[in-house]
């Protein structure tokens, strides 16, 4: 399955990076976890920010991405996440979906 999240990942393109907001609700964050996409559609509609980041400084999609949250990575890349935001250590969401 990480392979194809990988795969999915690299063949995608996304928009530059926008300001990535820090210290995200934690709700969404719970929610890609989950791979829920209507909970994490809804946090979109109303008009946040894709690019969120967590406590620990990792984008929202990156967080999926480690997850394996294929629904909610696909979701996030449409609405045109950033995949070349990095956590604190460096990491993108390819490099989760691959770890």
């Amino acid at each position: 399955m990480r392979v194809l999240l990988v795969l999915f990942l690299v063949m995608l393109g996304a928009a530059a990076p926008a300001h990535a907001q820090l210290f995200g609700d934690h709700e969404v964050f719970e929610a890609a976890l989950e791979n829920d996409t209507d909970a994490v559609q809804q946090y979109l509609i109303n008009g946040e920010n894709v690019n969120i980041r967590d406590r620990s400084k990792s984008p929202l999609l990156a967080r999926a991405a480690e997850a394996g949250s294929t629904a909610v990575v696909d979701l996030l890349i449409r609405n045109d996440a950033s995949i070349d935001l990095k956590d604190r250590y460096g990491n993108t969401a390819l490099m989760q979906a691959a770890s």
